[in-house]
C-alpha cells in the first residue's frame, strides 16, 4: 500500500534524483582518488555544484514577479479607491504615489536578486 509519504518521497525523488546522480557521478572518482592514496577525504577539493540559475535570469525573473504584482496592486487599488472614495480623482498625481513608490520596490528587488545571485547567497 502507497501512503502519503511514499508519494512525497516519490515526488521528490523524480524532481531531484538527476541531479544528485549526477552530483554522486561527479564526486565518487574524485573519493576513490583520495581513498587510493590514503588521503583523509577532508582534504578533498570538492567543486561547487553548477548554479541552475544564471543571476541575470533570476534578476528578470524577479522583475517579471514584480511588475505583475504591481499591475495587481494598482488595479485592486484603483478599484477600492474608485468604489470606496468619492473624491478620488484619475488624474491627480497624488492618487498615483502608491503605484510609483510600488515600482521602486520592484526595481530595487530586481537589483537585490542580481546582487544576491552574483555573491552566491
Amino acid at each position: 500500500m502507497t501512503g502519503p509519504l511514499d508519494l512525497v518521497r516519490a515526488e521528490v525523488m523524480k524532481h531531484v534524483g538527476p541531479e544528485m546522480d549526477a552530483r554522486f557521478a561527479q564526486l565518487i572518482p574524485l573519493f576513490t582518488k583520495a581513498l587510493n592514496r590514503g588521503e583523509p577525504l577532508e582534504q578533498v577539493e570538492v567543486p561547487p555544484a553548477v548554479e541552475k540559475v544564471a543571476a541575470g535570469t533570476a534578476a528578470k525573473r524577479t522583475t517579471a514577479q514584480g511588475v505583475v504584482a504591481l499591475a495587481l496592486a494598482g488595479a485592486l487599488g484603483f478599484a477600492a479607491d474608485t468604489v470606496a472614495g468619492p473624491d478620488f480623482e484619475l488624474l491627480d498625481l497624488g492618487d498615483w504615489k502608491g503605484l510609483g513608490s510600488g515600482a521602486v520596490v520592484a526595481g530595487i528587488m530586481a537589483l537585490l536578486a542580481f546582487g544576491q545571485r552574483k555573491i552566491g547567497r
